[in-house]
């Protein structure tokens, strides 16, 4: 979820971007629609949709109405969005964000309640986001359905640690939350998973430091990653992201990095 406040900025910007692009006269009825979702002009969604509005229109960034009435908390909106058909799914092309996450991110529970009942998929990613913060409401709604398994209450409370939100961490530990147990790889096998890995137009090191592994990225990703069993490790301080291994016949051929429901698979490189 960290890159969600990026992305309502992003989706934001577009809106207007399109609105004010030279050669355009007057917005067409997608903008207009999403414009109207995102000022919660409820009346005129309505009767745009009623004129022929493709519900699901997207802007050049991927962002519909449903994302934007999320992401600013128009409930009215969204529960008629949803009613006409909207896509719960749906994410935009360039952080793969979708309604849920980014009312999650800003603690709409009750739109979070509606995506979740419609069927929107990413609810170990909306829970560990809210939880890390403090969105209390939010992570209220995503226990009541009591549908998330113990890793997600597991990486959901560290996040809530993390961000030092002891209302949240006492709501997850009532549910059953526990902490990751601490587990133990021997040092040859860590050692194996050291090198370059690429895919996706991503470029990945991997390094061991103190019984770690430390991945750095061309795009500026930084991270530490702790075991959780002895092909997958967890971002010590970004709770929801982790990293597996492919080993066959003994040997590690590729590496996938796991952001919530995203997965970027990434071939290890032929060593010199």
């Amino acid at each position: 979820m960290l890159p969600y406040l990026a992305a309502r900025l992003c989706l934001v910007a577009s809106l207007l971007l399109v609105a004010s692009r030279p050669g355009v006269a007057a917005e067409d009825a997608g903008d207009a629609l999403r414009s109207a979702a995102s000022a919660g002009d409820l009346a005129k969604v309505e009767a745009l949709l009623a004129a022929g509005a493709d519900v699901n229109a997207a802007n050049a960034y991927g962002g519909t109405a449903l994302a934007f009435a999320a992401d600013r908390g128009h409930t009215a909106v969204v529960d008629l969005l949803l009613a006409r058909g909207a896509d719960v799914n749906v994410a935009d092309r360039y952080y793969h964000g979708t309604p849920l996450g980014w009312a999650a991110e800003r603690g709409h529970a009750e739109i979070v309640r509606s995506l979740l009942a419609k069927g929107a998929q990413g609810e170990a990613e909306a829970l560990t986001s809210a939880a890390g913060g403090g969105r209390a409401a939010v992570v209220t709604v995503i226990l009541e359905r009591g549908k998330v398994g113990p890793e997600t209450l597991s990486d959901a409370l560290a996040a809530a640690k993390a961000g030092e939100e002891a209302e949240i961490v006492a709501l997850l530990e009532k549910a059953g939350a526990k902490p990751h147990p601490p587990v133990t790889v021997d040092p040859a096998v860590l050692a194996s998973y050291a090198g370059s890995y690429a895919g996706e137009g991503l470029d990945v090191k991997v390094t061991v430091s103190e019984g770690k592994l430390v991945f750095t990225s061309d795009r500026g990703m930084n991270l530490t990653f702790v075991a959780a069993d002895l092909l997958t490790f967890r971002a010590q301080d970004v709770p929801g992201i982790k990293i597996s291994f492919q080993v066959e016949e003994g040997k590690v051929k590729a590496m996938t990095l796991h952001r919530g429901a995203n997965t970027t698979p990434l071939q290890r490189k032929q060593e010199p």
